[in-house]
């Protein structure tokens, strides 16, 4: 058993893993072919230190088939000869912009974006707060007479 990274490696980091190649290789999306077997497990790999089994691999081809990512180039059967459709091509690009773009936030953008997508608990907070502080000071000064 390889020692790797946890197994993370979603659908999206398979597209990814072939637009990558893509441009290793200098070749359009149709020229790119994968077939999924072990091979390309362990090129997966190699490359990002992801430990996958074949199985989890098609999985997400699976994932990547039914949203028509991926498509057939050949009868190889279900796992052979695929290669990024366009709109499988367009999802890759996307997603590493994403990547690109939340990595270059600045920390206080990061901060502002965390409180904006958690106010409602902050909300809640704020409430509790002013209730404690209502109450201390009925409790508070009643005792004082």
């Amino acid at each position: 058993m390889r020692s790797g990274k946890s197994n993370n490696f979603c659908e999206y980091d398979l597209l990814d893993f072939y637009y990558q190649r893509m441009l290793d290789e200098g070749s359009g999306r149709n020229l790119v072919r994968f077939s999924i077997d072990n091979q390309l497990v362990e090129i997966i790999y190699e490359k990002t230190d992801h430990s996958l089994s074949e199985s989890e691999l098609q999985k997400l081809a699976d994932v990547c088939l039914a949203n028509n990512w991926l498509e057939h180039t050949s009868m190889a059967g279900k796992y052979g000869n695929l290669c990024l459709s366009t709109t499988g091509l367009g999802i890759a690009t996307a997603k590493r912009r994403q990547k690109e773009i939340e990595s270059n936030k600045s920390f206080l953008k990061k901060t502002s974006e965390y409180i904006e997508d958690h106010k409602g608990l902050f909300l809640l907070l704020g409430a509790l707060v002013a209730i404690v502080g209502v109450v201390i000071k009925l409790y508070g000064s009643s005792g004082n007479g």
